[in-house]
């Protein structure tokens, strides 16, 4: 008995398996069949040979508009650089005034420069006031007096001409009315135009050479009217006085 126990165990065991094998095969899906898309899941595909991927490009980004360099920042007007004491010292708040307001070609009379022989040859010399050479170009009304001490000497009225820059400075003379000490009258000098030439000396005053020498010392201003002194040296020796104005 004990020889049909075995072959029966081992019948029962393969009956067991065989059955598991028919219910395995009945409930799997068959080959090829379509299966639910909504209780499939889909494998990722790195690629997807059938449809390219449109691929947002990313936007441009705008790039920022060149930022403006900032306005030449202006740069302050050049401080004049003094010229001369008395013509040209260093530059103040105040504008250069024009020399056109007080150019003039128009004939000098004695009235004209009364303030001389009232004021400065009394002594009575104000103080000379700083200016811009370019205020003082242009014509101007003349009166030369000799100093008497030198024995024979003259007075005499003209117009004069300040002209060049400050480097290089022109006087022109137009000679117009000439009165010496031991005559009673004066004349119309035809003498022609005298010219010096030259530029301001160390010690700021226009310095001038031709026949001679001319030298223009301080100048200021006073109701409205340029004035300025200064000295004479003629070639034989004698001295003068140089005063000029105007309007």
């Amino acid at each position: 008995m004990k020889r049909f126990i075995l072959p029966l165990i081992f019948g029962i065991i393969d009956l067991v398996l065989l059955i598991v094998i028919i219910v395995s095969a009945a409930t799997a899906p068959a080959v090829g069949r379509a299966d639910d898309p909504t209780k499939r899941t889909t494998a990722v595909r790195e690629t997807d040979p059938g449809r390219e991927t449109e691929t947002k490009k990313p936007g441009k980004t705008k790039t920022p508009e060149t930022t403006k360099a900032p306005e030449k920042t202006k740069a302050p007007e050049k401080t004049k650089t003094p010229e001369t004491n008395a013509t040209a010292a260093a530059e103040t708040s105040r504008e250069a005034l024009d020399p056109k307001l007080f150019d003039t070609n128009e004939r000098p009379t004695l009235a004209d420069f009364t303030w001389v022989t009232k004021d400065i040859l009394a002594g009575k010399v104000p103080e000379d006031e700083p200016v811009y050479f370019s205020e003082i170009l242009g014509g101007w009304k003349c009166y030369i007096l000799d100093d008497s001490s030198y024995g024979s000497y003259a007075e005499r009225l003209l117009n004069m001409r300040i002209e060049g820059t400050a480097k290089e400075i022109t006087l022109t003379f137009d000679w117009y009315y000439t009165h010496m000490y031991n005559t009673d009258e004066g004349y119309d000098d035809p003498s022609p135009d005298s010219v010096f030439t030259g530029g301001i000396n160390k010690d700021g005053y226009i310095e001038t050479f031709g026949a001679g020498s001319a030298v223009l010392t301080d100048f200021f201003m006073k109701d409205g009217h340029q004035y300025a002194i200064g000295t004479m040296n003629w070639p034989d020796g004698t001295k003068g006085f140089i005063a000029i104005t105007r309007p």
